[in-house]
Order: structure tokens, then C-alpha cells, then sequence
């Protein structure tokens, strides 16, 4: 699990694979523990992850650092929670490749693993098909699969050629020659 929401959009956005975020508390809740216990850490959902997903976890069990760092940790992983109406913990939140809001699930029950899993799943999947309706659709508008000379994919929209230099916009606005 990345702990980054920075470099986890990203690598969500560059591999073009939907986002797992889960906020936890992973020393004052029981019902966390369980699942990570029977869920995140099976072979099933292992498997299913490793090459389809982009996982995230917000632990707000801040203990490290000084006073002040963890006091911005704290604050930091507040926004993030009102930002994805985490009401609680746990609560696992599902997106897109580039970020927009598919399912939240709060809590979690003990025993019903296979239950969950198979949820999360269906909403991976749903997750998969809206990134790919957009992508249709921002191909009509110039969007393309761009390969560096490293052998890197983006996908993204030319915006100019100056001095034999592409500038391309990604699906965040971002640009990059």
C-alpha cells in the first residue's frame, strides 16, 4: 500500500489502473485489523491487486516524527477524509484512473471476506469501464497514446511543436514536452 496520495494518483493516472484508498486506523481499531486480516491480506485479493489496482492507505495512527510533523500529518489526512466523506474508519473509497469518485464502503464485518472482496471487485471493474468510456470519448477530442524513447506510455493531447519539442497535456492538466 502507498501512503503518498500524490505519487498514488499518479501511478494510477501513468499506468492507467483504478484507485483503492482506504483510511484506517491501524492501532485503535479492531474492525481495521480484521480487515486487513481477512481481506487485504488474502491471497485472493493479493493477486486480483498486484497488477490491476493502485492501493492507498491513510493510517491515522500518526506516532512518527516530531510534534509539528505530526500535528500537518493529522491535518493533512483530515482534508483527505472530508474530501471522500471517509465518516469513519474503516471506510474504503474506489476510483478512477484519473481520480473521480466511483463507491465509498464504511465498515466492515467479521466473516464476510469473500462478500467484500467480491463487492470491491464489482466496483474495480465499474471503475474500469468509466476510465475506458472517457478515454473514447477524449480520443475524439485529440487524445492518444503517446511512447517516450524510454518506452514509457502517456496518454495524453498535443498542445504544441516548438524546436522539435512536443508539448502534450495529461488527463490532470498537467504538461510535459
Amino acid at each position: 500500500w502507498d501512503s503518498s496520495y500524490k505519487r498514488a494518483m499518479e501511478t494510477a493516472l501513468r499506468l492507467e489502473r483504478p484507485v483503492i484508498m482506504w483510511f484506517t486506523d491501524s492501532d485503535r481499531s479492531p474492525i481495521c485489523k480484521r480487515l486487513e486480516s481477512e481481506v487485504w491480506r488474502s491471497r485472493e485479493f493479493r493477486n486480483f491487486a498486484k497488477d490491476r489496482v493502485v492501493r492507498i492507505k491513510f493510517d491515522f495512527n500518526v506516532t512518527k516524527g516530531d510534534s509539528s510533523l505530526r500535528l500537518r500529518k493529522k491535518k493533512y489526512l483530515e482534508s483527505l477524509k472530508e474530501q471522500y466523506k471517509a465518516l469513519g474508519v474503516p471506510t474504503v473509497v474506489v476510483l478512477t484512473a484519473d481520480g473521480q469518485f466511483v463507491h465509498r464502503e464504511r465498515g466492515y464485518t467479521s466473516g464476510q471476506a469473500e462478500f467484500y472482496y467480491q463487492q470491491l471487485k464489482f466496483r474495480v471493474e465499474q471503475a474500469e469501464q468509466r476510465y475506458q468510456a472517457l478515454r473514447a470519448r477524449l480520443e475524439k477530442d485529440g487524445y492518444r497514446d503517446w511512447r517516450s524513447r524510454d518506452g514509457s506510455q502517456l496518454f495524453a493531447k498535443p498542445m504544441a511543436l516548438r524546436d522539435g519539442k512536443l508539448l502534450l497535456q495529461r488527463l490532470d492538466k498537467k504538461r510535459l514536452v
